[in-house]
């Protein structure tokens, strides 16, 4: 329900609407703070974000700024003047460039809250870019939280540990779902193999058909390896099924009758897809991520943790619950339990405006704003072995690097 009363405040939220975790946040805690009093805004700009735009997350309440410019100083110089026509009080930047450009010359008095949405050090260094003009760096996991201290000394003053949260009466758990015959999967999410290391699932579901398991997986998300992934599930076409991007209630079904949600992915945050599964009482078969996967699953009793990039762990995980259906049916009780007790929309909604409520009484940091002339580009720190290695072997440095809990 909106909120009729006077506004706490204006916020614009910068994203762009395309399917991934940041947008999901978005509408989430973003419906839950207009309906708290808040006045919240998605804004993009440029022609990335209009060239990929998708029709099914472009709500009434989404502005796209200069569409067709590529010019990020202009497009950045464009958030500034509308961020001071529409008297906003705090901008959510969540790493979009023109964001990052913009935020020396913001107006003094508005609160930059950025947002770290995984655990890369690219994404820790794009959320403390401007670490003297930022208010709060808002992190979802104890993870994060150590890592900024450790990998670029942010101070834990400036952080605010808010974990994911979904409307749990949205996600009620099947009632369809088979305690015996076929085994169901399901992956939810984006098709990324960098991140997600999707191109894991195949592998994994090779060695279940080898075993003689009776299963099928049903593949909803879209991304830049969907392609890759089709070939390489080709020989398994009959057991697997993409469905392409979905909205949260055409997805549901397929979740509330699957009993197992695969994620091989390297890093994470909170995984809201996680979430939403685990709310559907499927149990979530995951990465061991230390301080992210383990601070929602607990392992054997409401999912299993399994070793980074191992297909061999995360199929043996898969075939014993295969074979004790009463155990999977103990952890899928238990893993809606977690959801329902944890990670609720009313609790991240709450924390949020805590936080915003708490930013606008204290004073902004000390901050002399520079002229929308002279808006440059952020220029980040990079690795040189980000630079120069191939992307198969960055993600196989990625994966051995969390086995060590290590954030690269």
């Amino acid at each position: 329900m909106e909120n009729t009363g006077p506004s706490k405040g204006k916020i614009a939220w910068c994203v762009s609407p395309v399917f991934s975790g940041v947008n999901t946040v978005y509408r989430v805690v973003g419906g839950g703070l207009r309906a708290s009093g808040w006045d919240v805004t998605a804004v993009t700009a440029g022609v990335k974000s209009t060239r990929d735009a998708d029709p099914l997350f472009v709500l009434d309440s989404f502005e796209i700024l200069l569409p067709g410019s590529s010019d990020e100083r202009r497009n950045a110089a464009e958030f500034v003047r509308w961020v001071e026509e529409r008297k906003i009080d705090v901008v959510f930047c969540t790493g979009q460039p023109f964001t990052l450009a913009a935020a020396p010359a913001l107006p003094a008095h508005v609160r930059l809250v950025t947002r770290v949405g995984n655990m890369t050090r690219h994404g820790y260094e794009m959320a403390a870019a401007h670490l003297a003009r930022t208010s709060r760096i808002v992190v979802e996991t104890p993870r994060q939280l150590r890592d900024l201290a450790r990998v670029l000394g942010v101070p834990e003053s400036k952080c605010a540990l808010i974990p994911g949260g979904i409307d749990v009466k949205d996600y009620s758990a099947g009632t369809d779902r088979a305690d015996q015959g076929i085994l169901r999967l399901v992956y939810f999410g984006r098709l990324d193999e960098d991140q997600k290391a999707v191109m894991l699932l195949p592998r994994i579901t090779r060695r279940l058909a080898a075993a003689g398991a009776d299963f099928h997986f049903d593949l909803i998300g879209d991304g830049p390896d969907r392609g890759r992934l089709e070939q390489a599930f080709a020989p398994l076409k009959d057991r697997v099924t993409f469905h392409g991007a979905m909205r949260r209630d055409e997805a549901l079904p397929f979740l509330q009758r699957a009993h197992l949600f695969v994620l091989p992915t390297r890093y994470e945050g909170v995984s809201w897809a996680l979430l939403e599964t685990m709310a559907c009482g499927c149990v979530p078969i995951v990465s061991r991520i230390a301080g992210t996967t383990d601070f929602v699953v607990d392992d054997g009793a409401s999912g299993r943790l399994c070793t980074v990039g191992d297909a061999a762990d995360f199929a043996r995980a898969i075939l014993e619950l295969s074979a004790d259906r009463q155990r999977l049916a103990r952890m899928s009780q238990a893993a809606t339990r977690v959801v329902q007790q944890r990670f609720t929309l009313e609790r991240v909604v709450k924390d949020h405006d805590a936080l915003l409520e708490a930013l606008l009484v204290e004073p902004p940091p000390a901050f002399t704003p520079v002229p929308v002339s002279a808006i440059q580009l952020a220029r980040l720190p990079q690795a040189r072995w980000r630079r120069w290695m191939p992307r198969r072997m960055k993600n196989l440095v990625r994966t051995w690097a969390e086995r060590f809990h290590r954030t690269v």
